[in-house]
């Protein structure tokens, strides 16, 4: 399968705007041409790349294994982290100053940027392990562009991380050094002001403050607890769908990768993958219904003869909630992301069209891949309770993901660029 990016109308146009995807491509590529050993990976300028563009330091590596996958770890918990402090894992807060400090000297600051896609402060002198496995890196069905969309997917996690952590921890600080200072000792109308400048720091509604300020001090911490992390859950969508967002952490990757130029390498690699996995998704109609007729009369025999391994097999086969969108729903989405970026390049043409064309070469995608419930997804997502939540839920998230993205704007873009 040739590489679809390098068919697109606008590529030429793409490569002083993506700047990360563009070098990431050569140096990935030159990288397959030597023995990748670690001085190679030390020596291919990779992380130096990924540092300049985007401030995340990495730690490049290419992991020995010989399968098809890429990662990234999380940084350790220990005395190197920046918020690591003597009394443990946290943000050091001065609540005379009303900041996050360091030593009660130095401000500790930790931001991302979500127009741009990049850390800053202490985010960037924390260094990320980040590898690709020695099978996709040999894997011919990959050309050297889609090794740097699968890079900068797992980039996107780590990015996704700074964000998320420096989100959640600063919450669980202020909310822990509120519920202390809002002692019995205190008096209560110190104690409503506290509360107030709680809800003011995190941005959230806390209502019936004076009743919180007067209940013993157990309760109290109880109630703000509470509080707090039911309006984080909500604030989290506006659907509060929080078990359709599990898989946020990936689309967001994908968005990511999207941002830095990948979108349809990255639709394309997938595609790859899902093809050498062997998913139903990649096969006609006609080899789906075999398929699924096959596991009927498989299950129905093993039934006849051995029912205990066919209760066994049921109970393994429940569906779990999804981490991933379906592959079909995965690049839809991909392309969906591509839309939006195209509101925000109306001023830059070259840019405006490079995305056009990315969005053409996913449409060629369109055929590949199809989702499908199979028999047994759609009597579990019928009869059981647990299966129609998770069925109505999605198909009511991806119903809002179709309202926000919709076409109207993609045709009015490709028709100016008839004109």
């Amino acid at each position: 399968m040739g590489s679809l990016v390098q068919n697109t109308l606008a590529v030429e146009a793409m490569k002083g705007e993506f700047s990360l995807f563009n070098e990431l491509t050569k140096l990935l590529g030159a990288l397959r041409n030597t023995p990748m050993s670690d001085k190679d990976v030390k020596n291919s300028g990779v992380s130096e790349l990924v540092f300049k563009e985007t401030n995340i330091k990495i730690d490049f590596f290419i992991d020995p294994c010989e399968g098809i996958n890429a990662y990234m770890m999380p940084p350790q918990i220990d005395k190197n982290h920046p918020f690591y402090t003597t009394r443990g894992f946290r943000l050091p807060y001065d609540p005379k100053q009303r900041k996050l400090v360091f030593n009660k000297e130095k401000v500790v600051e930790a931001w991302v940027d979500d127009s741009r896609y990049q850390v800053g402060g202490a985010w960037s002198n924390l260094p990320v392990k980040l590898a690709i496995f020695k099978g996709m890196m040999n894997f011919k069905g990959f050309e050297d562009e889609h090794l740097a969309a699968i890079f900068l997917h797992e980039l996107g996690h780590v990015y996704t991380y700074f964000s998320l952590f420096g989100m959640l921890t600063t919450r669980n600080t202020l909310t822990d050094e509120a519920i202390k200072s809002l002692t019995s000792s205190e008096p209560l109308e110190k104690r409503v002001m506290s509360l107030e400048l709680l809800a003011k720091d995190l941005d959230i509604d806390i209502k019936n403050k004076e009743k919180i300020a007067q209940a013993d001090d157990k309760v109290r911490a109880d109630l703000i607890e509470s509080i707090v992390i039911t309006e984080e859950i909500a604030g989290t969508s506006g659907t509060s769908k929080s078990k359709y967002e599990t898989r946020n952490v990936e689309q967001i990757a994908d968005k990511f990768a999207v941002h830095h130029g990948a979108g349809a390498a990255l639709a394309e690699s997938l595609t790859i993958m899902f093809k050498s996995f062997g998913l139903t998704e990649t096969k006609n109609d006609t080899t789906f219904v075999i398929l699924e007729i096959v596991k009927v009369v498989s299950f129905i025999f093993v039934a006849a003869h051995f029912p205990i391994l066919a209760i066994l097999g049921l109970l393994i086969s429940i569906p779990f909630w999804k981490v991933y969108d379906d592959p079909q729903a995965r690049v839809e989405l991909t392309r969906k992301h591509l839309m939006e970026q195209l509101k925000n390049t109306k001023k830059q043409p070259e840019l405006h069209k490079a995305i056009l064309g990315q969005i053409e070469a996913i449409d060629q995608l369109g055929v590949v891949l199809k989702d499908r419930r199979s028999l047994y997804d759609v009597i579990y997502q019928t009869i059981t309770p647990r299966g129609r939540t998770m069925y109505r839920q999605e198909v009511f998230m991806k119903s809002i993901e179709n309202l926000l993205f919709n076409e109207t704007y993609l045709n009015a873009a490709k028709f100016g660029e008839l004109k």
